[in-house]
């Protein structure tokens, strides 16, 4: 007769001395007396195996890191806490208690052997008896295990280290319920084909199962739930709820889950490694390793590749804008998006596209710099910046307090003109400083080219966006002042006429919808303040000049030359002495 008190849990039938509830009574009456039982003259323990085995009480204690160790496991262990070094050295086929720890050690220093206290272990872990043990340095040891039954900690002896901890015995597992045989039966033969599939998917199994196989009985329920669980590579959590497990169902339910689990992992390995291999080469075999750790990071979604990555750079740029992203603007980068989804990323077209989202996710769509019309402000920065100019500051001034009035001062074209050297362009960031927008300048002397206004078409090597459209990615606003330079030396070529282009960009009526060649897509200029510069009138095409204020600047007169070259000497002198104090 098997004996039992309810609980259930233990690994196998029953056999020698522990089927016989004399013995059992003997068997704990020498436990609790002793602390070892049915030991020769060398205290070395020759009554069973598994549930058979000796029920001593208090047990010498070891915990364990990762994951628990199931009955009927042959097992190694490292030591290497010098306390319990010396005290396991002289316990050599004795009997030792296993017992999972419930947080990872967060000091690597200490020994996992050391606890602070004894609730840091779960309260259930199993019996093992010390094969063998072998010193592998000065401060380790390595034991060699046979799991034998399960045990729970009832109290504690001594702290240790090692710890000493009384237990209680699992008795041998109760007979299946009759009710149950059926599904327990369909658990174990599901456990069992899935044992075969993944001792085919993955060799690395085929040993380790044909050595417990010839040593557990498979018809067990209890054993073979012990023996599917310590297959896999599951967490020490899930692989301890097992262990605790007394049901033979439940065991079984449990085990099916994390064995079909591995059995899963395996294949997508398999597929893994089917799929690098197509791959392979004679030319390509050193990056193997390389291509397998990538399929992998790809298979558990921990890494994307270039073009999902592209992709999500450009939807978070869109995100960013919210809704100030013209309609006709977010239907066309929605439809680039999906195009260069489905394009391969060595075709031209991919480069093309991804250029082109490239621009249109950068532009300053409603971003503009809170512009100020504060006169006195404006006056200091002029007289701060030149000298002399009276009549151009004057113009100036009264060309903000118009703005002023009118809450803005788009669609007014001012052109300074005036011999070389007289402060145009210095004339130009001052205005832009005033109003608190960004400057943007370039030169249209010599130009003979369309496209470095309009852009070219995106059809050309090399295409990019005009002028206009640079201003507006590189400022990072939609509302600068862009001064045209030199825009009496316009050119006129086979390319086009620039004089014309110009005319669309400067006209307030019609720069609301700008279209950049490269771009495609009307794009509101018609925030940005342009200044143009020029030495003569005469040579300005005539509807162009008709567009514009023009404001004269005369040279200098002696008295301001004068001041000019004071202040500048000044300057220069600072900047000296100031590297002269650097260098010292």
């Amino acid at each position: 007769d098997k004996g039992g008190d309810g609980k259930g849990g233990g690994d196998g039938k029953g056999g020698g001395g522990g089927g016989d509830p004399t013995m059992a009574t003997v068997i704990e009456t020498n436990a609790d007396s002793d602390g070892q039982d049915a030991t020769d003259a060398d205290g070395i323990a020759r009554v069973g195996t598994g549930d058979d085995a000796p029920r001593p009480s208090p047990l010498v204690s070891i915990p364990l890191l990762r994951r628990p160790l199931f009955p009927g496991m042959v097992q190694g262990l490292l030591l290497t806490d010098p306390a319990t070094i010396t005290t396991v050295s002289e316990m050599e086929g004795k009997y030792i208690g296993l017992f999972l720890r419930k947080e990872a050690l967060l000091d690597d220093s200490v020994p996992a052997e050391v606890v602070n206290d004894v609730d840091e272990l779960h309260s259930t872990g199993t019996l093992a008896q010390i094969h063998n043990l072998a010193p592998t340095g000065e401060n380790s040891m390595q034991i060699f295990l046979t799991v034998h039954r399960r045990v729970d900690r009832t109290g504690l002896v001594h702290a240790g280290p090692p710890l000493n901890l009384k237990v209680h015995h699992w008795p041998h597992p109760d007979p299946v319920p009759t009710d149950d045989e059926d599904m327990i039966r369909a658990y174990s033969n599901e456990i069992v084909a899935v044992i075969r599939d993944l001792v085919k998917l993955n060799p690395l199994f085929r040993e380790h199962a044909q050595y417990f196989t010839s040593r557990i009985d498979m018809s067990n329920p209890y054993k073979l739930a012990d023996f599917a669980a310590s297959l896999t590579t599951a967490e020490g959590p899930e692989l301890q709820d097992i262990l605790e497990e007394a049901n033979a169902k439940e065991r079984l339910s449990k085990a099916l889950l994390l064995i079909s689990k591995e059995r899963e992992m395996s294949r997508i390995q398999q597929e893994i490694q089917q799929n690098v291999e197509e791959k392979i080469s004679k030319q390509q075999r050193e990056y193997f390793l390389n291509e397998q750790l990538r399929s992998i990071k790809k298979e558990l979604g921990v890494e994307m590749d270039d073009k999902e990555a592209l992709l999500t750079k450009f939807r978070d740029r869109v995100k960013a804008t919210g809704d100030s992203m013209p309609e006709e603007a977010a239907k066309t980068i929605e439809e680039e998006l999906q195009k260069l989804g489905s394009l391969e990323k060595n075709s031209a077209e991919f480069n093309t596209t991804r250029n082109y989202l490239d621009w249109l996710t950068q532009m300053p769509w409603g971003v503009t710099t809170e512009e100020t019309f504060d006169l006195t402000k404006a006056q200091d920065i002029l007289n701060a910046d030149h000298a002399g100019l009276d009549e151009v500051k004057d113009r100036i001034l009264e060309f903000i307090a118009v703005g002023k009035l009118k809450g803005g001062v788009q669609g007014k074209i001012m052109c300074l003109v005036g011999p070389p050297g007289v402060g145009k362009t210095s004339i130009g960031k001052s205005i832009a400083n005033a109003l608190n927008r960004e400057f943007y300048r370039f030169s249209v002397g010599g130009l003979t080219d369309v496209a470095e206004v309009k852009g070219h078409r995106r059809t050309y090597v090399g295409a990019m966006p005009g002028k206009p459209i640079q201003c507006l990615k590189t400022t990072g606003s939609s509302n600068p002042l862009i001064l045209i330079d030199e825009v009496d030396k316009l050119g006129r070529g086979h390319q086009g006429d620039p004089a014309s282009a110009l005319l669309e960009l400067l006209d307030p009526s019609q720069n609301t919808t700008f279209t950049d060649h490269y771009m495609d897509i009307p794009i509101d200029m018609s925030k940005a303040l342009f200044l143009c510069t020029a030495n003569l009138t005469d040579t300005i095409p005539g509807p162009l000049l008709d567009r514009m204020d023009v404001v004269r600047l005369s040279g200098y007169d002696l008295p301001e030359k004068v001041k000019v070259r004071c202040r500048c000497r000044y300057h220069r002198c600072r900047r000296h002495y100031r590297r002269c104090r650097c260098r010292r």
